[in-house]
């Protein structure tokens, strides 16, 4: 089965996304540092401390939430089109989320007083 040039696009524009969150965590992230900041409370408060190379988590899960979204439109795209379209509508937004959090985590870790 084909499917439209537009779902295309958007799981290229995922996929894109997922591999400059990659390269980032690889090049930009301090994936050596025993303390870094990995994660805050709703209150910005810091809720764990880790290995940097746990970082990797986050491109990691925007992966799997890419390849499952992917799979997923593809099944239902035969009987429930819209359903399908919602998956792939998400899935450039869900990377993009995960960049934004890498850069927000990136800039904690660089700049630790503000």
């Amino acid at each position: 089965m084909r499917y439209p040039r537009l779902a295309w696009t958007l799981l290229g524009i995922s996929a894109i996304t997922n591999g400059a969150l990659w390269l980032a965590a690889r090049l930009l992230f301090p994936i050596t540092d025993p303390n870094a900041v990995l994660h805050y409370t709703t209150t910005g408060g810091i809720d764990f401390i880790g290995q940097g190379s746990t970082i990797f988590n986050l491109p990691l899960a925007g992966l799997g939430l890419l390849v499952l979204n992917v799979l997923l439109g593809g099944l239902l795209y035969r009987v429930e089109r819209p359903a399908a379209w919602l998956l792939w509508a998400v899935t450039p937004l869900i990377q993009v989320a995960l960049l934004a959090g890498f850069f927000l985590l990136l800039y904690v870790n660089t700049h630790p007083y503000g």
